[in-house]
């Protein structure tokens, strides 16, 4: 989420629980990549080089950046006043007033 906040390429790499999902969301979203041959929970040992190799990859893909960017922007506007996380958040606590006092 950080990352996507901010507008920053991710290079995912679940180990366990919900991050395999998040991986295949950050890929879906065009906001980094997942390298699937490294394996889940540690299964594989893969070498600093190879790991470099990639990062270097995912931050010198114009595309890739671009697309973090425009989200990274895309989620200030959801945050800032009168967007729609504010909105939504807004909406979520005068239900529950209403809800609560009935």
């Amino acid at each position: 989420m950080e990352a996507a906040q901010r507008g920053i390429p991710v290079l995912a790499w679940p180990l366990g629980g919900d991050q395999r999902v998040n991986a295949d969301a950050v890929e879906k979203a065009g906001l980094g990549t997942w390298q699937k041959s490294w394996g889940w929970t540690g299964q594989q040992l893969v070498k600093q080089d190879e790991i470099q190799r990639k990062i270097d990859a995912l931050m010198k893909d114009e595309k890739l950046r671009s697309t973090a960017k425009k989200v990274g922007e895309e989620a200030k506007k959801a945050g800032n006043t009168g967007g729609s996380s504010k909105k939504v958040i807004v909406e979520i606590i005068e239900f529950l007033k209403q809800n609560i006092t009935s």
